[in-house]
């Protein structure tokens, strides 16, 4: 008797972690660096915005001294025409002519140098505001000068530890440097999960009805590393030296 049947296996299996110490310092590693990345961005924020003081207070002062120095030439210039016709009506002598040019020529390459400097210094603030400004306003002659608060520099050094953003990308870095070295250390631990399986089996044909059987069971699994070639040894030793490092620093 001649009989062909075929059979189907379906099987799920679930795992769902309970205990495993190197998940969660990784997660706390992802933490810390995303704080880092915040104090890293407010610290480039309060770079442009001192970069952005300084060139406004570098170009107005470049303005005010190119205006200072086109008044002098006001006065240069009527000097030079008084100077020149007393030459010319024989008042002054030559040399006193020549000592007149003289102050003009200077006063002419002190107008050139401010002109550069004020070019220069426009330049500077349009690379960090990217747009050229052919004048800034200046400040106001009421502006209120105030006593910065607080008063005592023990209380401005207690503010600058708390609030720096520099200092505390800095201690992110550390702290990040200790999870990971944690979640190293966490690879001698035990892992611990929840295993659920599932398994159905059908036989289609032949002569003898095989009805289908299905398994469903729910346990814990225990995994205790043992040994792993000095891996997970090597990887503690290396990141406790890259926290070292950047603490260090």
């Amino acid at each position: 008797v001649k009989s062909d049947f075929s059979s189907e296996d379906f099987q799920l299996t679930l795992a769902q972690p309970l205990f495993q110490m190197e998940n969660w310092y990784d997660y706390q590693t992802g933490k810390t660096i995303a704080d880092k990345a915040k104090a890293d961005l407010a610290a480039a924020r309060a770079a442009l915005l001192v970069r952005v003081g300084e060139g406004y207070f570098k170009v107005l002062k470049a303005q005010d001294d190119s205006r200072d120095v086109e008044r002098e030439g006001e006065a240069i210039d009527q000097q030079a025409l008084l100077s020149r016709r007393a030459y010319e009506q024989g008042i002054t002598s030559e040399t006193d002519f020549l000592e007149t040019q003289v102050a003009v020529d200077s006063f002419m390459a002190n107008r050139e140098a401010a002109r550069g400097v004020l070019t220069a210094e426009r330049q500077n603030y349009a690379a960090v505001t990217g747009e050229i400004m052919p004048s800034l306003a200046s400040l106001s002659n009421d502006v209120p000068i105030e006593m910065p608060q607080p008063a005592t520099a023990q209380e401005w050094v207690q503010l600058a530890r708390s609030r720096n953003a520099k200092l505390l990308s800095a201690e992110y870095a550390v702290k990040a440097a200790d999870y990971d070295h944690q979640k190293a250390k966490a690879g001698h631990y035990p892992k611990v999960q929840m295993i659920a399986n599932y398994v159905k089996t059908e036989t289609h044909g032949g002569q003898a009805f095989t009805p289908a059987s299905e398994l469903a069971s729910v346990g814990v699994e225990l995994q205790v590393p043992i040994y792993s070639g000095g891996f997970v040894s090597a990887s503690r030793r290396q990141k406790l030296y890259t926290a070292d490092k950047i603490r260090d620093m």
